[in-house]
């Protein structure tokens, strides 16, 4: 798809990057919130600028984050921590809720989905990892196994490259959580609590 950057394509993009650079630095869950919000109006902009065709996958991919996020901030209001990961899921695009994501970020143009699978992954992960229990590891670890298996039997079955970046992209969420819940990532806990 073409792509025609504008001068409120640049501005949108660099508001978004400082703020995903100054995200390292909240621990509050509900300023937290605020910002993947900000963030997300922004990766809208972004987006909106960068359409040369239908807007429809945009307000859908709006929508579904949209729920997700409301859903996140209702469920840590009414400590509800099962539906709490599961709104995360929604956001993230895993287990159980493969399908809308495989179906709206194929519909992407290419810069918008490089953004959408890499950095704008980035706040519910961290957001993810602010309210992660052990005691929910085993329901982690099963949504966690079944997206990493879906998204490898996908791998080895389909030949259209876009579809392949947005399954490997759901693949590496599974990859990712597992990194994040088994310690993996010390150096990063370490920077974040050190703030």
């Amino acid at each position: 798809m073409f792509l025609a950057f504008t001068p409120f394509s640049y501005l949108f993009l660099l508001v978004y990057s400082f703020l995903i650079i100054t995200l390292f630095t909240i621990r509050r869950f509900y300023l937290f919130w605020v910002y993947i919000e900000i963030l997300m109006l922004l990766f809208i902009g972004l987006s909106y600028t960068l359409f040369t065709h239908s807007y429809t996958q945009l307000m859908l991919y709006f929508l579904i984050q949209t729920l997700a996020s409301f859903s996140m901030l209702v469920f840590y209001t009414l400590d509800y921590s099962y539906m709490l990961y599961f709104s995360l899921f929604l956001k993230l695009g895993m287990f159980p809720f493969i399908s809308w994501y495989l179906n709206v970020l194929y519909r992407f143009p290419n810069f918008i989905l490089f953004l959408s699978s890499t950095l704008h992954k980035l706040p519910p992960l961290m957001l993810f990892w602010l309210v992660y229990s052990q005691e929910f590891v085993s329901f982690i670890i099963i949504s966690v196994a079944i997206s990493v298996l879906v998204g490898g039997y996908y791998i080895l079955t389909i030949l259209d490259l876009r579809y392949l970046i947005v399954v490997s992209s759901i693949a590496n969420n599974g990859f990712l959580l597992l990194s994040l819940i088994s310690g993996a990532l010390a150096s990063f806990t370490i920077f974040y609590l050190s703030l």
